[in-house]
């Protein structure tokens, strides 16, 4: 049946108390309901840690900002996916990575892990013989994951090593949406979406496509927001991929057509 707010909290109280292994003092939650019909409610449940709120609040007051309210990323990036999709959204960033299966435009499984871009990277690094700085900027302004067959050796290695990259990407990919269909055995992929600093890479897409059953895509948070400054455009243009989840986050509240 149908709950009030006060009732569904102190449902989800208990089931917390089933699932979540830390003291009840040590983090805070909050749910959004994704639907109600006659098998009763579909809840989205979030919580976090109160030590890292604490940080994040301490901080503000700190600076004299007022929060209004507190976010996750995957709930921010839930505002550029299609809501008609059940979406894998890949938040690849220079050490962290994030993937969340997003149906009918509600997160309902995510997991983070301990590495990102910054493999590929090392992987040039080793290959090629350069320092930290030069396999970022070769990772940065050249192809190296698109090669000819009869490419010279060097760059062959290069192709070898950032490919070794790109199917532990796809392998991590791949597990991650077969433990979330073990609960959700109807649920049917649609695509994969790319973003965060990572996404950059050209080519990357096209190889993770091959390597997974699902079409892959890099998609921009630019178009949810208008921006009158050419100066200003330009920059989010060329960091496009790397500001996705603040641009999510900033547009919160927004109306359509309301200029950042």
């Amino acid at each position: 049946p149908t709950m009030s707010d006060e009732e569904t909290r102190e449902a989800l109280v208990w089931e917390l108390d089933k699932h979540v292994t830390r003291p009840a003092d040590d983090y805070v939650f909050d749910y959004c309901c994704r639907s109600t019909g006659e098998n009763g409610q579909h809840i989205t449940l979030f919580t976090l840690h109160a030590d890292d709120l604490s940080v994040v609040t301490a901080a503000c007051r700190a600076v004299g900002i007022k929060i209004l309210a507190v976010e996750s990323e995957a709930v921010a990036l839930a505002r550029m996916v299609d809501k008609g999709l059940s979406s894998i959204v890949i938040d690849l960033g220079e050490h962290i990575t994030s993937m969340t299966l997003f149906e009918a435009g509600f997160p309902v499984c995510e997991q983070r892990l301990d590495w990102g871009s910054e493999r590929f990277t090392r992987a040039i690094m080793e290959s090629a013989a350069k320092s930290y700085a030069e396999a970022e900027l070769h990772k940065r302004t050249r192809n190296c994951l698109l090669v000819s067959l009869d490419a010279p050796p060097d760059e062959m290695a290069v192709f070898n090593a950032t490919e070794a990259v790109v199917e532990m990407i796809s392998g991590s990919i791949t597990q991650f949406v077969e433990s979330c269909l073990v609960s959700r055995p109807e649920l049917t992929i649609s695509q994969v979406v790319l973003t965060g600093g990572g996404a950059h890479m050209e080519s990357l897409p096209l190889n993770l496509g091959i390597n997974l059953l699902w079409p892959v895509r890099v998609v921009s948070p630019l178009p949810l927001v208008s921006c009158e400054d050419e100066i200003i455009a330009s920059g989010f243009r060329r960091e496009e991929q790397r500001l996705s989840v603040a641009v999510c986050l900033a547009i919160r509240g927004l109306r359509e057509g309301d200029l950042c």
